[in-house]
Formats: structure tokens, sequence, C-alpha cells
């Protein structure tokens, strides 16, 4: 419930704009300081790093001016990514996690919480090589990486499951 609420967008919708598709709108709503983006995958993370990253660290891609222009107006500090799952469930790739410590003067946050994990966890965790990779590279990054203080943060949440959106006026 409340997918169909103002503010409440699909990933495929943003991506698509912010590749410049030209059956999309040039405009896109970015008013809210903190933004949710709902899921585990490579889709949800791309959105959280574009939203994340300022739009001038940007320009040496193919941004379309319009986007950059958008994302430079910006308002947004807080990017939350919210997984149903734990860290050794995420569907994103190496790569695409490695690519969000990149990010210049964006804090990454983890929650100690989402990182006790069940018998069947640690299982998945000891026998493939590509989910040890993904956990370790997030279990260093909530055990060493001390907040800075940057103007942005990107935070994950695991194990959460969104059940709804309200419509309220600080959404």
């Amino acid at each position: 419930p409340g997918i169909e609420l103002e503010g409440s967008f699909g990933g495929a919708d943003f991506v698509s704009w912010y590749d410049g598709h030209p059956d999309v709108s040039r405009e896109w709503p970015l008013e809210a300081r903190e933004i949710a983006v709902i899921g585990n995958g490579n889709v949800a993370l791309d959105v959280a790093r574009i939203l994340s990253k300022h739009a001038d660290d940007l320009l040496p891609t193919e941004i379309p001016q319009n986007v950059y222009e958008g994302l430079k107006a910006s308002p947004v500090t807080d990017v939350h990514v919210f997984g149903r799952r734990g860290p050794a469930q995420v569907k994103f790739t190496p790569l695409e996690l490695r690519e969000l410590s990149h990010s210049r003067d964006v804090d990454i946050v983890l929650y100690p919480e989402d990182f006790d994990f069940d018998a069947g966890s640690e299982e998945q965790i000891a026998t493939n090589n590509q989910t040890k990779t993904m956990v370790k590279t997030l279990t260093n990054w909530l055990v060493e990486d001390e907040p800075t203080g940057a103007s942005r943060r990107l935070h994950l949440h695991f194990l959460h499951s969104p059940v709804e959106i309200y419509d309220s006026p600080e959404t």
C-alpha cells in the first residue's frame, strides 16, 4: 500500500530518467532531504549511488545536462536503502559494492544489528565465494569506517521489510 502516492517511484523509471531516455520527463522531483530506496539488487544500489553522489562527480560520465542540473539542485543528504534480506543474501555484485566506496564526500552507514548471521547465512558465507567477498567488504566497512562528517550519507539497512508507504508532509 502507498506505492501510488505522490513521491513514490519505481526504480526503472528513475534509471530511465538519469539515463536520458527520450520517453521520460526531463524533470524529476528531488525535493526531499532523505530518500528511501527499496531493494537489495543492482538497480537499487545504482539508484542509491546516483542519488548520493554529488552532481559534479558525474560530469565525467555521459550524464544528460537536465539530469546533472536536477541532481545539482537536489537537497538530498541521506539515502536509505532497505532490503528484506541480510548482507549474505544481497543481489548486487562486488563491482557495484566497490563502486560505492569511491564516492567522494559520502559516508556509508551500516548497522551492527544487521550482521547477526543465522546458521543459513553462515553456511552461505562459507560456501559461496561471491557472498564471502560481499560480506567481508560490508563487515570491513562496518568495523573500520568511522563517519567522516561527509555532507551525504548512504545508509544500508538489511533485514527490513517495508509494508506500507505513508502519506504525510515528512515523506
